[in-house]
């Protein structure tokens, strides 16, 4: 059920996600893929290879694993020092960050 915020005689519907993205994860992965050009070009590089956004989104999910992944932390890094935990990572839509590049 969808939270409603009522403004005087006005409904409001409070705003989902964060902002603008589908969740914090998402948000904050989007963020670390275009605050550095390497990784940004990179992701360039996956978004506008072959194949339909779904595979582009694994695509791009697996590149980050294999690039940045701790194993025995189980977190991944990111050079401008931000991590995340397998749990995290498990919650960012890739899809939603592969349509995004496109735009």
């Amino acid at each position: 059920m969808e939270k409603i915020r009522v403004r005087g005689y006005k409904r409001v519907e409070e705003e989902k996600g964060y902002n603008g993205w589908s969740n914090y994860e998402t948000w904050k992965m989007n963020l670390n893929l275009t605050n550095d050009e390497y990784l940004y070009n990179s992701v360039l590089s996956i978004v506008n290879g072959k194949g339909r956004d779904y595979e582009k989104a694994k695509a791009l999910k697996d590149w980050v694993e294999e690039n940045f992944w701790v194993d025995k932390c189980s977190i991944v890094h990111f050079p401008g020092g931000d991590s995340f935990t397998s749990s995290e990572l498990g919650e960012v839509d890739w899809l939603e960050i592969v349509k995004a590049f496109r735009e």
